[in-house]
């Protein structure tokens, strides 16, 4: 018992790393403006070596004006450090930090926490030159808060009273404004768009993206038709959006009868009722009414990350406690934040509205501390494998060992933190593996490059893991990586994503459930991503 007891803590505290995957798919969720920015100037060609991935999830168009952003982030601390990171990463035009610290370190970790050593005095020289080296983002220092000049500010660590007066700066301004707040393993991230922003009513992935073909429409009278989708395909829609039909008539959905088939109404150009057509989904819009950062606290509307139901007392301990944000935490809280300054200036990314313009997250139990002596196993040196490799380190797990085969590809470099333009064509194991343990010298990395199934199982020393972390990208190495950890007793850590989604499933052999017959992988056409769904 003593045993089991010490994994399930263990398995806990390692799901603190990986939980920022959910934490991200949950704010795809929240509310995204359409695009506001209005400058001019020349076309930008998109790199699509590197950015293949970005412009896969949020098209051309968002990504050129994500391209042409200005974004200031207040705050240097742990969170602002990864905030600049994330957004250097993605490749908006520039970043420009502020630090009220001046030039003292003040704590935090700033850009110790992502960088390791490096020769700066203060967390903000480190934060700016750290996040400098990720792309060609321009990454200064900011002398002030000048908030006129930026497509979005975004606040990191700030008190109360501090990020109201920056929010009520940025609303007279007319600036989208993000604040972010950890403390320990606990997290708050706070958004205000404006007031008049039209928002999508939800994201679109996959086949509803397409045209559907229809049968012929069945006239119900006064302009209502009834649409059923051929061979029974879903169609994703949803009451008030609309279908674009291949002839150029527009019907407004006003009843979903089943998966296939609704009620619709003409609102523009003619129908052929006896004809099949393509239709093309179209999600409803809505304006969103928000508020300051100061009113949204009085009115304490907020939603939460991990379905634990929060308080006004929960929350106003997560803005007024003084912990130092946990490491893992920080990178998730920052995740989030770095999200919503991407919906802010691109207008790339759909969401569907959310309960309250604050999101928060605290931990259902309190986090036992890592074990001095505690080895993962990371299956994976992809997106999910890098932060989880830069997760774990800071976290203080002893030894991490990482296998993958793959080599380092340009698209890797605005996804995957540990990588550099000199590293494409290397081994991802290692070359991850070697940063890695510069920003944790005291983790021992163990780089594996290779591919781990049935052939090359006996390669990791198996008497060095205590839990293994899949991030790999097709359901058949899960379900192996699955098999493998039943049959040695192991706790199991699996995660996948798409895009803005994603899911993480925990499991201890012989205490929780462990099968892969209830999941369906979704691969993209021509992209090695993967997406579990929960059915």
């Amino acid at each position: 018992m003593a045993e089991k007891s010490y994994q399930q803590k263990f398995l806990r505290r390692q799901l603190s790393a990986v939980v920022g995957l959910l934490l991200l798919a949950l704010a795809a969720a929240r509310p995204r403006p359409h695009h506001r920015l209005a400058r001019g100037g020349a076309a930008w060609s998109a790199d699509e070596a590197r950015y293949s991935r970005q412009l896969l999830a949020f098209g051309r168009d968002a990504h050129a004006r994500l391209r042409r952003a200005r974004v200031l982030v207040a705050g240097a601390d742990a969170v602002g450090a990864e905030v600049a990171k994330d957004l250097a990463l993605l490749g908006v035009a520039a970043v420009d930090v502020f630090d009220g610290d001046g030039d003292g370190d003040g704590g935090g970790g700033g850009g110790a926490h992502l960088y390791g050593a490096r020769p700066e005095a203060t967390r903000l020289a480190r934060t700016v030159a750290g996040a400098a080296e990720l792309s060609e983002t321009r990454v200064s220092a900011a002398d002030a808060l000048e908030v006129g000049a930026y497509d979005c500010v975004a606040a990191c660590g700030s008190g109360r009273e501090a990020a109201c007066a920056l929010s009520d700066a940025c609303r007279a301004a007319g600036v989208p404004f993000v604040w972010c707040r950890c403390a320990g393993a606990a997290f708050c991230v706070f958004d205000d768009f404006g007031d008049g922003a039209a928002v999508a009513s939800r994201e679109l992935a996959g086949a509803a993206r397409e045209s559907v073909p229809l049968e012929p429409l069945r006239a119900l009278g006064d302009n209502l038709y009834r649409a059923e989708a051929a061979g029974r395909q879903r169609h994703e829609a949803c009451e008030g959006d609309f279908l674009d039909l291949d002839g150029g008539a527009v019907l407004e959905v006003r009843a979903v009868a089943t998966p296939w088939a609704l009620e619709a109404a003409l609102i523009e150009g003619a129908v052929d009722t006896k004809k099949r057509c393509g239709a093309r989904l179209r999600p409803a819009t809505r304006i969103l009414k928000q508020v300051s950062l100061r009113d949204a606290l009085a009115a304490a509307s907020f939603g939460s990350c991990d379905g634990a139901r929060l308080d006004r007392r929960a929350l106003d301990a997560i803005i007024g406690s003084d912990d130092a944000p946990d490491a893992a935490a920080a990178a998730a809280a920052a995740g989030v934040a770095a999200h919503d300054v991407l919906k802010a200036v691109s207008g790339g990314l759909l969401g569907g509205p959310a309960p309250g313009q604050i999101l928060a997250h605290r931990p259902a139990a309190p986090v036992p501390d890592i074990p001095e002596a505690a080895r993962v196993l990371v299956v994976g040196a992809g997106a999910t494998g890098c932060e989880l490799l830069k997760n774990l380190g800071l976290l203080g797990v002893a030894r991490v060992t990482v296998c993958d085969d793959d080599a380092v590809a340009p698209s890797n470099l605005s996804r995957q933190f540990l990588f550099r333009p000199n590293d494409v064509g290397a081994s991802k194991a290692e070359r991850a593996a070697r940063a890695a343990a510069r920003l944790a010298p005291d983790t021992e990395y163990v780089a594996i490059p290779r591919r781990l199934d049935a052939a090359s199982v006996d390669v990791v020393a198996w008497d060095q893991v205590d839990v293994v972390v899949s991030a790999v990208d097709s359901l058949a190495a899960r379900a192996f990586l699955s098999r493998v950890c039943v049959e040695r007793g192991l706790p199991f850590v699996d995660c996948g994503t798409l895009g803005a989604a994603a899911s993480v499933q925990p499991a201890l052999p012989h205490a929780t459930a462990v099968s892969y017959t209830h999941l369906r992988a979704h691969e993209t056409r021509g992209n090695l991503v993967c997406r579990l769904l929960l059915e």
